[in-house]
């Protein structure tokens, strides 16, 4: 794949839910691109479609719901056809997922180093001793207390903002070409999040990172979550709009945008400038 291409390119995606022999589109017609090195902020009110539009990106889609047009290519493989055994290649390796609730994503019985550790021995990216060591590494530049003993405590054990940074550290653990963030403050008060937020965002331990990024708070979306290069905002099931961060664009006609920009108080921080998503952005 060229480094000029992007390494996921999502065009014309839809997605129904199925209910009771019922089907409800969730994804509407979306297309999207996420550059290297790029860090996208998905926006939009509950039951958008942004964490289902999210775990697309990594070609899954939860149980009830089904993909029933588009393309989703990461670095040039087509992730709706691939094999499971091809997705298992990828995933935790090459694509890494940030859960909503890492209290309820970890499992309680095995230490949280024991878990670090898994995807890096599974894959064959190190040994024990190594992502033991990168692991407490991670968790130093996650601004962790006690970096080198924390690791070896169950997840009960530790805050929930300590949690959610060594789920973090976990997602990192094997330098993953993308990490998908879904709305990993969503249960943290206004403090956590910016614990959570900015040493996560300043950590340099992929400098060629890319994430995607499903804020839910708007306060946190403009002024916890630094670095990000764009953002979409979502409402309906369609992509309306996709600029440059920090500012809404001045010309969207949505009533929400406003509202987001009013709640933020950073309405004109930034010059903006807005393109369409595809024939999303139509009506």
């Amino acid at each position: 794949m060229s480094a000029t291409e992007p390494l996921v390119k999502i065009s014309n995606l839809k997605i129904d839910g199925i209910a009771d022999e019922t089907r409800t589109r969730i994804i509407n017609n979306v297309s999207l691109d996420l550059n290297r090195g790029e860090v996208m902020g998905l926006i939009g009110e509950s039951g958008a479609g942004k964490s289902t539009l999210g775990l697309a990106a990594m070609g899954f889609t939860r149980d009830g719901c089904e993909i029933v047009g588009g393309n989703i290519m990461f670095d040039g493989i087509d992730l709706i056809t691939a094999t499971p055994d091809v997705k298992r290649q990828l995933l935790g390796k090459r694509i890494a997922y940030v859960a909503q609730s890492a209290a309820a994503s970890f499992n309680p019985a095995h230490k949280i180093i024991n878990q670090h550790a898994e995807a890096p021995l599974c894959h064959g990216v190190s040994s024990r001793t190594e992502a033991e060591a990168d692991a407490i590494d991670l968790y130093e530049r996650l601004r962790l207390p006690n970096p080198d003993e924390i690791g070896f405590r169950y997840p009960h054990q530790v805050s929930g903002g300590q949690l959610q940074r060594a789920m973090t550290a976990m997602a990192m653990s094997c330098r993953p070409d993308l990490i998908i963030f879904d709305e990993p403050t969503t249960a943290l008060d206004v403090t956590t999040q910016i614990e959570v937020l900015s040493p996560s965002a300043r950590c340099p331990a992929i400098p060629d990172r890319r994430n995607l990024y499903h804020p839910r708070p708007c306060g946190c979306r403009a002024d916890g979550r630094p670095g990000e290069s764009s953002s979409a905002w979502r409402r309906g099931g369609r992509s309306r709009h996709a600029h440059p961060c920090w500012k809404p664009h001045a010309r969207t006609t949505q009533s929400r945008s406003g509202r987001f920009a009013a709640s933020s108080g950073h309405k004109n921080r930034l010059p903006g400038k807005a393109r369409c998503l595809s024939s999303a952005f139509a009506t």
